[in-house]
């Protein structure tokens, strides 16, 4: 049987906000750069025998995310996100 890992994902309409949001030296120029290093991520997952569960993350989840780790949004803050929202955490 294999396990479920959440990963985060990023809608083509929320990209430049995230980016923003984060810094836009943290993430790929563009959203195509993005998504691109997405498919590797995945790729490298189920390569391990994990079965990949695409979380979307949105911009004003990851505002409140950080104001509730009491720290900066960050690239891993993306995936503790994904990861905390399968576990079922609201915003």
């Amino acid at each position: 049987m294999r396990t479920t890992y959440p990963i985060a994902f990023i809608g083509p309409q929320d990209y430049r906000r995230i980016q923003s949001i984060i810094g836009s030296a943290s993430l790929p120029g563009s959203y195509d750069e993005w998504l691109a290093d997405h498919a590797i991520q995945k790729e490298r997952w189920d390569r391990r025998g994990f079965d990949v569960l695409e979380i979307q993350v949105l911009p004003d989840e990851l505002i409140r995310y950080g104001e509730v780790c009491g720290k900066h949004p960050t690239v891993p803050m993306l995936s503790l996100l994904a990861v905390d929202k399968a576990r079922g955490w609201t915003s």
